[in-house]
């Protein structure tokens, strides 16, 4: 199996079990360390960039790993810069201490990065780390 099908096969497992996690949790209505589902996140985060609203700037992560993932396949040369771009909007969340919890608008404070945001970080690091090897290395 080639270096490129074991990168893009362990990316997409971490992707699709971080999807099986809480990836972060708030103190909303007082009920600290409440986690928030990633399947949940990744289904509403759109939401959040239509309404502007900075932490769910995040998840466009989640295209651009897709769009990494297929140019990874064709060995494109855009492979690279998707997946850190991915990576890069994946650590911006980190950077944001409130998120909104509700469709009503109600902000919480973020009081833990849970397995699920863990496990979707590693997925673009596994994908940055396998397009450097066969951009640069595996050229050679």
């Amino acid at each position: 199996m080639s270096m490129k099908n074991i990168t893009l096969i362990i990316s997409i497992c971490l992707y699709l079990i971080s999807l099986s996690q809480d990836c972060y949790s708030t103190d909303f209505t007082g009920n600290t360390n409440k986690g928030a589902p990633s399947i949940l996140a990744l289904f509403t985060g759109w939401l959040g960039v239509i309404g502007m609203h900075g932490p769910a700037m995040s998840w466009l992560a989640n295209p651009l790993m897709i769009a990494s993932w297929i140019m990874s396949l064709s060995k494109s040369n855009f492979a690279l810069p998707l997946s850190i771009a991915a990576l890069a909007f994946m650590l911006s969340f980190l950077f944001f201490k409130r998120i909104m919890v509700t469709e009503a608008g109600h902000i919480a404070n973020i009081t833990n990065y849970n397995l699920g945001y863990w496990l979707w970080l590693a997925s673009a690091a596994v994908l940055v780390a396998g397009n450097i090897y066969m951009r640069y290395i595996s050229s050679k």
